[in-house]
């Protein structure tokens, strides 16, 4: 038997269960250590001396569902902050009612239920009825610096609901770049959930009642929220660590939720520990065997379960009174922010997981176009290599005449030409994306006057009507001049190639706002779906590969003119020719 599998699983369990409890501990330490606690003797609260800061209450005695405590107060103003008011309940405020949630008909009907606050500025009396009070929690500070403490927690509060829209629309955006990858929309969902939780929260009154959350309604929300955020991060681990289950279990656990979320309907706050215990136990379960056999990204999900479940629990322990309540308590929610992070930790998975996908695709994409490339060379090199190879036979074993000698030189000599032109733009396509960082000043009119001459050799028999227009000034562009010859000498050979006898092809340059290339003909032309195809790297326009080439000559042209920071595009209409504007920047004069 191997024991490997069993002795990291009892590890990970361990590693788990130790860093929760230090993260809990450390939590709860740095929570006491900052806050400041007063002292309550038999539901008595004296204040004898200026308060700085906001103060904790502790320690108050409930009986029978009713709440009985006196404030009594230095010669300042304060305000008494009460928390988790989310059960129906009356507050009265030295015998006189202050605030109640029970029935909206009747006077000082009051439905926020986050929290609350009383001004004290004499010797008072509060009474609380209601079913939870073992729940509330109270704090008390100097009316100014209370009402900047409020100021800040709503700041606080807005700042973790706009983090959570974010998220959310971040994952909207990933999922429509990348639709293959299902989890996005989990995560769209975990998101939308967080927020509806924590607007239901009713820490931001007016959002709460858009949302029209009551006390009523309040835990359908908690439900709902609450079994969703927990079910739908296991559906995400299950996807990472690629475990498929069968529709049948699906079928189970559809049945499993629906009556959790009865279950919970009936009572919430009988049943919630024992459902967030449960699905705490998959959700570990499933950690710990990703951990076992190192699944990908298992480190970074134990890390993001360690950190949410430490402030979750954390959150419910200060919520249940095992712990203290203290100004970390009172600021925010340490179980929202462990959401956060959780979801910001399978964020940056799901990143990782799509960049290296795509990374995949274009070393895929390389590879396609690395096989087209090879196949395309030894398709066109066979031609010319044939014609070589049997006009060097005929040479070699026939008795010829001078005339025919000279006639079969002149076919090697062009095919020669041929493989040159091909092995140019292989080499210059092979070179895109490679820059040497050098600045260049080249001379547009020299380079035109050098294609001029080239293209006037290659019409030595005026087969085409070929002409060169300049402009009266010279003028510099930031390309190589072998660069800029190619681009130039790759656009009047495609026109060469696909124009008929006598046709008209003419390159000119001018300055408006910027250089101006064009290179014009009548030839044979294009449709709109081919102009949008051409520049694409092995694509033609003759299918048959009757015309030489490797069609790589466009795309060169393309990837020169992108390098430079310049535009390309190209008119056409099928039996009307094509025409091809440049735009580059330029200076005037060399530097």
């Amino acid at each position: 038997m191997n024991k490997k599998p069993i002795i990291r699983i009892v590890s990970c369990l361990i590693i788990i269960l130790i860093a929760r409890i230090v993260l809990i501990d450390v939590l709860d330490k740095i929570n006491v250590l900052t806050t400041n606690y007063i002292n309550v003797i038999d539901n008595e609260i004296s204040i004898d001396d200026n308060f700085e800061s906001i103060y904790a209450i502790n320690n108050l005695k409930y009986n029978n569902g009713v709440l009985d405590f006196n404030i009594k107060p230095d010669n300042n103003e304060y305000t008494l902050f009460i928390r988790l008011l989310t059960f129906h309940h009356e507050i009265y405020l030295n015998n006189k009612l202050y605030s109640q949630n029970i029935d909206q008909d009747k006077k000082q009907y009051n439905q926020n239920f986050a929290y609350k606050t009383i001004e004290i500025k004499d010797i008072s009396n509060i009474r609380i009825y209601g079913d939870s009070l073992e729940k509330l929690e109270f704090f008390i500070a100097k009316r100014d610096i209370m009402d900047s403490a409020v100021e800040k927690r709503t700041i606080y509060y807005t700042i973790k609901l706009m983090s959570l829209f974010l998220l959310v629309m971040l994952f909207i955006i990933m999922f429509l770049n990348d639709k293959k990858e299902k989890c996005f929309i989990v995560f769209v969902l975990v998101g939308m959930t967080s927020i509806i939780k924590s607007i239901a929260l009713g820490e931001l009154p007016v959002l709460a009642r858009l949302l029209d959350v009551n006390i009523t309604n309040y835990c359908i929300y908690g439900n709902i929220t609450t079994v969703v955020n927990t079910l739908l991060p296991i559906i995400i681990m299950l996807n990472l660590f690629e475990i498929k289950l069968t529709k049948k279990i699906y079928k189970y656990i559809s049945v499993i939720l629906l009556f959790t979320v009865i279950i919970l309907s009936i009572d919430f706050s009988k049943y919630y520990y024992k459902v967030f215990i449960a699905f705490s136990f998959v959700n570990i379960s499933i950690t710990i065997y990703g951990a076992t056999y190192k699944k990908s990204y298992y480190k970074v999900i134990v890390l993001n379960g360690i950190i949410y479940f430490s402030l979750a629990v954390y959150q419910l322990n200060v919520m249940n009174g095992n712990l203290r309540t203290g100004v970390l308590h009172f600021y925010t929610s340490t179980g929202y922010i462990g959401a956060i992070i959780y979801l910001i930790g399978f964020a940056i998975v799901f990143i990782k997981k799509y960049k290296s996908r795509i990374k995949e695709s274009i070393e895929i994409k390389k590879e396609l176009e690395r096989i087209t490339l090879l196949r395309g060379i030894s398709h066109d090199l066979k031609l010319p290599l044939s014609v070589i190879k049997i006009s060097s036979q005929m040479i070699e074993s026939q008795k010829l005449n001078c005339k025919q000698i000279k006639e079969f030189a002149n076919d090697i000599t062009q095919e020669v030409n041929i493989l040159e032109k091909m092995t140019d733009n292989i080499n210059a396509y092979l070179k895109l994306g490679y820059k040497d960082g050098k600045d260049y000043h080249t001379s547009v009119k020299a380079v035109f006057k050098r294609i001029e001459k080239d293209f006037n050799l290659i019409n030595y028999n005026n087969k085409y009507d070929f002409s060169v227009l300049y402009d009266n000034k010279d003028y510099y562009v930031n390309i190589d001049e072998l660069e800029l010859y190619r681009l130039l000498y790759n656009l009047l050979d495609n026109s060469f190639k696909y124009c008929n006898d006598y046709d008209r092809i003419l390159i000119s340059y001018k300055v408006e706002d910027r250089l101006v290339i064009t290179v014009e003909d009548t030839g044979i032309g294009m449709d709109s779906e081919q102009a949008n195809k051409i520049f694409s790297p092995f694509y033609r326009l003759d299918k048959s590969r009757t015309k030489e080439g490797l069609g790589l000559g466009l795309s060169v042209v393309k990837g020169i003119v992108d390098e430079c920071g310049g535009d390309i595009s190209i008119k056409s209409e099928i039996g009307k020719g094509t025409k091809v504007i440049i735009l580059l920047q330029f200076t005037t004069k060399t530097i």
